[in-house]
């Protein structure tokens, strides 16, 4: 089908798909409060309920973000906020109208009035126009706050008491956290949303692939246009094949670069979540030669217990050994946090091999400048998680089965075809699995006539099986037990009783839910430009040169997709983690679509119609780019999680933390010392309580001062380290 034949139909469908997204879509979330409970509604079904005695605020801020899939560069896109205070029997109005977007206002930013009792301002910042309203209630008793919005993409209450504790919470989660609703110090779940069903979430997947079509459509609309409107002298993309080597460097400096800084700036060295802190945990003890530790005798242990950590007379990470073994090297040179950063260099450099192995060099360029300046890839590769050194595995996996997929193929790449699959094994057993039966069924497929090689790198991922039977062993006395299922039974995949710590049912609506919070995150945190282009290049390639070679990388994701579908975690954390390591694969088909535009155009619009879907894509990596490095600086104290600053203390010490509340209540402490207990100062659980077994009654802090007889003891209590 050639698009010049259909220009009419295109163009039709092109400005109907504009003016759908520059209309208005109705939501309505009421909060109401009345006897001390604040809850939240959307129609006539609460979404959350808290016991507190909130009935009094000296302040409350209401932001609202606009919808990423609208042109939010448009100053004159409809937008209306309508915000109703009802005090008693009297209510007070608070409207934004569209008349109130003027160009003048849109580049000066800002404006602002006032009307009692209401203070109000409304200003654009780093996510596109973000209105702020902030309304002074000046201590008067709420009964009720009702908002309307338009194009309401999500929204961040923020609600501070007259005694300033404050409490946040989002009506849709922010698909890259945790979903978490934090009231005083408490982490309160609240990632459910008003509809908890299968169809609920089938409808937002499939709005996400009728955005898509819509993406599609203006791709195509903008391709005519620009067509028509550029010069038509030749355009060329061979600068950057000429140039592929020097390009290539200038990526692998500025990943390395990027993520470092991010490391040592933002995340501040250290691990943000549970996960992070059990690997460089178990990292530690591999530094010093040890597979385990002994743990601390009786209950004493119970003071240093942290979740995924077992702690059982045996003292170790829950997690397969592969990460922390990596993570044990950056240790050993006191640099554990450099130690992704470097990995996310030798990825990229992979990225580049297996792009342009199997596309072109321009094309691997192309992929390459619009995965490097993903936040999604950037925040996990400067963290302690186990997703960069898998991706590392991934992408040599992928790369050398695309070598041996060319016919003769040389055995040396059979042998590091089962290398990179044996080290997954260690590192993310279920995706070294996955990949290795999808490899298998492939290649068995199309025919095996040498089958020697085959043997030998099957032998060598048969090593890498009895190297994991042998730590299993050492660890919990059985090869086949995996550490993991010491620390919890109910941590498998599949549908049934399942959790972390303990059981709960894990149903399919469960699956759908986390299948479409993963699809959001993605849409939130791959490129940080408008969500509907994200994937709207990528149909192009079923009419291209590329769908045969499209198969292989389609197949992957959707692998690995399903693999996490029967998986009772959504693992949302500065994105869909789970994904990372296929998340690749949607830049590499995003470039292959945008060259295959070209099939839709006769051979006389060719070297245009090449050059225009490019120049959209460059401009959306400017904007994604942009937007990213805007975005980047907010992940500071992500996950509730800070580097503590310790003041001078009489050494030795040992400092007992209240961790009543989140992981990270004594997490961030624990992170700061290492599993030999032999520093300066020792952080424990106050009373030996555990925010998750906080079934168990506490103990006696004199049990510790015993144990450290020649130790000085603090008590940490906000913000201040008692002398005790």
């Amino acid at each position: 089908m050639k698009y010049l034949k259909y220009k009419f139909f295109f163009f039709f469908l092109f400005l109907f798909s504009f003016l759908w997204l520059t209309v208005g879509r109705p939501i309505k979330v009421k909060l109401g409060i009345d006897s001390g409970k604040l809850t939240v509604w959307e129609g006539q079904k609460p979404l959350a309920e808290l016991e507190e005695n909130i009935n009094r605020f000296s302040s409350l801020a209401l932001n609202l973000d606009n919808d990423q899939d609208s042109f939010w560069v448009l100053p004159f896109k409809k937008q209306k906020i309508e915000v109703i205070y009802q005090n008693n029997n009297s209510q007070l109005f608070f409207l934004t109208n569209p008349k109130d977007f003027t160009l003048a206002n849109y580049f000066k930013s800002q404006f602002s009035f006032s009307r009692q009792p209401w203070a109000a301002k409304i200003f654009f910042n780093d996510h596109g126009p973000k209105f702020n309203q902030q309304f002074k209630l000046k201590n008067f008793p709420v009964k009720k706050i009702i908002f309307y919005a338009w194009n309401l993409n999500e929204a961040e209450l923020t609600l501070k008491t007259s005694s300033q504790k404050t409490l946040v919470l989002w009506m849709r989660p922010k698909f890259h956290h945790d979903g978490n609703l934090n009231f005083d110090g408490r982490v309160i779940a609240f990632q459910n949303p008003v509809n908890n069903s299968s169809v609920y979430y089938l409808s937002t997947l499939i709005s996400i692939l009728a955005k898509t079509f819509i993406g599609v459509f203006l791709i195509l609309g903008f391709t005519l246009l620009l067509i028509k409107i550029l010069p038509k002298k030749t355009v060329a993309l061979s600068f950057f094949s000429d140039n592929f080597q020097t390009i290539a460097v200038l990526i692998y400096v500025f990943v390395f670069v990027a993520t470092a800084l991010l490391s040592i700036a933002v995340l501040e060295k250290i691990p943000h979540s549970q996960d992070e802190a059990a690997y460089f945990f178990q990292a530690q003890i591999f530094s010093r030669g040890k597979l385990f530790l002994e743990s601390l005798p009786g209950n004493l242990r119970r003071f240093f217990d942290q979740e995924f950590i077992v702690n059982n007379g045996k003292w170790y990470s829950a997690f397969p050994p592969g990460t922390s073994f990596i993570l044990s090297l950056g240790v050993i040179f006191n640099r554990p946090h450099l130690v992704n950063p470097i990995i996310s260099l030798f990825n990229v450099y992979l990225f580049l091999l297996l792009a342009k192995q199997i596309t072109s060099k321009t094309l691997a360029i192309f992929a390459s400048l619009l995965f490097v300046v993903s936040p999604f890839f950037l925040l996990i590769s400067a963290s302690f998680l186990s997703h960069p050194s898998a991706l590392f595995f991934t992408l040599l996996a992928t790369y050398t089965y695309t070598k041996i997929d060319q016919k003769p193929a040389k055995t040396f790449f059979w042998l590091l075809l089962g290398f990179a699959l044996g080290f997954l094994l260690l590192i993310r057993p279920q995706n070294a699995f996955l990949l290795g039966l999808l490899f298998f069924i492939l290649l068995f497929k199309q025919g095996l006539k040498n089958i020697y090689p085959a043997i030998g790198g099957g032998a060598l991922v048969g090593l890498f099986v009895l190297i994991n039977a042998y730590y299993n062993f050492k660890l919990t006395g059985n090869p086949l037990v995996l550490p993991h299922n010491v620390y919890s039974p109910f941590n498998q995949l599949g549908f049934g009783m399942r959790g972390v710590e303990w059981g709960a049912a894990f149903t399919l609506t469960d699956a759908f839910k986390n299948l479409t919070f993963n699809a959001c995150s993605l849409l939130d945190m791959l490129y940080r430009w408008p969500a509907f282009f994200t994937f709207s290049f990528i149909p192009f390639i079923f009419v291209g040169k590329f769908r045969k070679k499209a198969f292989l990388l389609i197949s992957l994701f959707i692998a690995q997709v399903v693999l996490y579908f029967v998986y009772f975690n959504e693992g949302t954390f500065m994105g869909p983690r789970f994904w990372f390591e296929v998340s690749w694969i949607i830049p590499l088909l995003t470039v292959m679509g945008a060259e295959s535009i070209v099939d839709f155009f006769p051979q006389k619009k060719f070297r245009m119609a090449r050059f225009s879907p490019f120049l959209i894509l460059f401009i959306l990596f400017i904007y994604g780019a942009v937007s990213t490095f805007m975005i980047i600086p907010s992940f500071k104290g992500f996950n509730g999680i800070e580097s503590v600053k310790i003041p001078p203390l009489k050494t030795p010490a040992v400092v007992f933390v209240p961790s009543i509340g989140s992981w990270n209540a004594y997490g961030r402490f624990f992170i700061k010392q290492n599993p030999f207990l032999d520093e300066p100062v020792i952080f424990t659980r106050d009373q030996g309580i555990n925010n998750v077994t906080n079934n168990l009654p506490p103990l006696p802090n004199d049990l510790l001062k015993t144990f450290f007889p020649n130790r000085h003891f603090y008590l940490y209590q906000e913000g201040q380290f008692l002398k005790l």
